[in-house]
């Protein structure tokens, strides 16, 4: 196997191949100036004899942009064109082939979360974006075992009546009353609400079959075309 010695070129001098068909958007450009700026060049490019980049034009354009003069290459000599060309498309592919464990890596940035934040430095030196990262710490959860499928039991005995107002925090309040004549000035502390979802009554008539005739049913009975329109009328203004 012929071994190779890192060499050092100026960034001015080396050349993009004219056959380079990967695109290398801004946002990546910009991970790998990060990266660069603190671990230095850990992945030499790999240039041909007459300074054309064979694989590595991302980094080559991150330390341009990371205001680096010169920049370590290994340097593959005695190929073809039709072997330059096919490495250019190679060194590409056979990378995106690979793939994660990703209960692994959840736990792995997960650690690596703590340690980093101890230094000062940021999980997005990883390369990894927060919205990725959310999703992968959710594999560490058995999906056999989600917490929300366990239904829990029935209370035996009342913990609020009407009427009672729950404090969750400086922010956060829970009225147990009617919805049809709530306080909700006492809930919202007399403040404009930011946001409403409601499903207001249309009055509009929802019969229930009961065997081969029909019925009115208690679960429709206010607001759902069973009022008259003058008590809807009252009940709405109430």
């Amino acid at each position: 196997m012929r071994r190779r010695q890192i060499e050092y070129r100026k960034v001015s001098e080396l050349k993009p191949h004219p056959k380079n068909v990967r695109a290398h958007p801004a946002k990546q450009i910009n991970l790998l100036v990060k990266s660069i700026k603190q671990f230095g060049v850990t992945n030499p490019p790999l240039i041909d004899e007459n300074d054309v980049i064979l694989a590595g034009h991302a980094r080559v354009l991150a330390v341009e942009k990371a205001c680096l003069n010169e920049v370590p290459v290994v340097v593959l000599r005695g190929l073809s064109e039709a072997e330059k060309r096919a490495y250019v498309l190679a060194d590409n592919k056979i990378a995106e082939l690979a793939g994660y464990d990703r209960p692994a890596l959840a736990v792995e940035l997960q650690e690596l979360s703590s340690l980093l934040g101890d230094m000062g430095l940021d999980l997005a030196l990883t390369g990894f974006e927060p919205a990725e990262i959310d999703a992968l710490f959710a594999d560490l959860v058995d999906p056999e075992t989600q917490p929300g499928d366990d239904v829990p039991p029935i209370a035996t005995a009342a913990v609020s009546r009407k009427g009672d107002l729950w404090l969750l925090g400086d922010s956060h309040r829970l009225l147990c009353d009617d919805s049809r004549n709530a306080d909700y000035g006492r809930l919202t502390r007399r403040e404009r609400a930011a946001m409403m979802f409601a499903d207001p009554p249309y009055n509009v008539s929802i019969p229930k079959t009961v065997g081969r005739g029909r019925t009115k049913h208690r679960n429709f009975a206010m607001a759902s075309g069973e009022m008259p329109p003058a008590a809807f009328t009252e009940f709405l203004v109430a």
